[in-house]
């Protein structure tokens, strides 16, 4: 696959994005031994039910950047299921899968990593974070329909753990190194 190339130019345009999703509130979020989760009861039940765009972190570290169209609890409790090994054989989730390799090739408990960390959620409706890409000076063409906008915001803003992204030349494991 071809790796986009990034104009001088588009430095400004990232710096957007960058601030639009660094603004974005962060919550904590819970999650049990069955991979429950709890929600904050102070994320707008719009970001719940309506397309979004979710971030997942641990800390400062981002693990993982979503898509969602119907249930953003779904998703995160689908990563969650995953990670924890207690997925059904017809449900996969890449990233999730990824992230639990890496913890057993670190011998790390993997029911209390879950259940004993906070991990933090911020969620951005699709339509807010498309007319931000929109403004990037990157041909249609080089972006293709090949990648949604989660895959094409994980390789941005460098999420650990998302198989599916594209190689976008010019960007580094974070933004902040432009600025």
């Amino acid at each position: 696959m071809k790796p986009l190339h990034l104009l001088n130019s588009d430095r400004n345009y990232l710096r957007k994005l960058e601030d639009f999703v660094y603004c974005t509130p962060k919550y904590d979020i819970k999650v049990n031994e069955q991979a429950h989760v709890v929600l904050p009861e102070v994320l707008p039940k719009d970001q719940i039910k309506n397309p979004a765009v979710y971030l997942l972190y641990l800390g400062n570290t981002l693990l993982y950047v979503g898509l969602t169209y119907r249930s953003l609890y779904t998703r995160i409790y689908r990563y969650f299921k995953e990670l924890l090994g207690i997925s059904h054989r017809q449900e996969t989730h890449p990233a999730a899968k990824k992230h639990r390799q890496w913890l057993i090739s670190q011998c790390i408990d993997i029911e209390e990593y879950v259940t004993r960390n906070i991990f933090s959620l911020k969620v951005v409706h699709v339509d807010e974070l498309e007319t931000v890409l929109n403004d990037l000076d990157i041909s249609q063409k080089d972006l293709s329909s090949k990648y949604s906008v989660d895959e094409y915001i994980a390789s941005l803003m460098g999420a650990k753990y998302n198989t599916r992204k594209p190689q976008i030349v010019g960007v580094g494991p974070t933004l902040e190194r432009f600025f």
